[in-house]
């Protein structure tokens, strides 16, 4: 859903072709699409998937993405335990970049109803907007000569 969500933002943004986005788990279901209940809450958004599959992080990602993040703060201490010297800087969660959500988790709605994957839609909203703005001042800032 973030990932499907975050593309949406930067296609706003006119970012869709300058950003890579991924999604990964930790303990993914590996080879899984998205749960229908996902997929019920991007269709309501006119948001399609994009044919993704479930997949565990690589240890190539790390070096691969400017980002690594999660979506809870146990997120955050698994992903640096795993991840390669030097790239501890790359590693947040999603919610770092809204002031009013910083230091909260997106829940997992997969054990609950339908009303949980809305619920978290709605805190991915803000998460992807302000990710998005982020992504386009690193961008911009990078592009500006020295």
């Amino acid at each position: 859903m973030a990932e499907a969500m975050l593309r949406d933002q930067l296609a706003q943004r006119g970012l869709d072709r300058d950003v890579r986005v991924a999604s990964a788990g930790i303990r993914a279901l590996v080879g899984r699409p998205p749960d229908p209940r996902t997929l019920a809450v991007l269709k309501a958004r006119n948001l399609k998937p994009g044919g993704q599959r479930a997949r565990q992080l690589r240890s190539a990602d790390y070096e691969a993405y400017d980002l690594i993040l999660g979506m809870m703060e146990s997120h955050r201490s698994h992903l640096r335990k795993r991840s390669p010297e030097g790239c501890e800087e790359k590693i947040g969660t999603v919610t770092d970049f809204v002031p009013d959500l910083q230091g909260s988790d997106i829940p997992d709605p997969y054990y609950g109803n339908q009303a949980g994957f809305e619920r978290v839609a709605e805190l991915l909203d803000a998460v992807t907007a302000a990710l998005a703005d982020e992504v386009a001042e690193r961008l911009a800032a990078a592009s500006v000569p020295e």
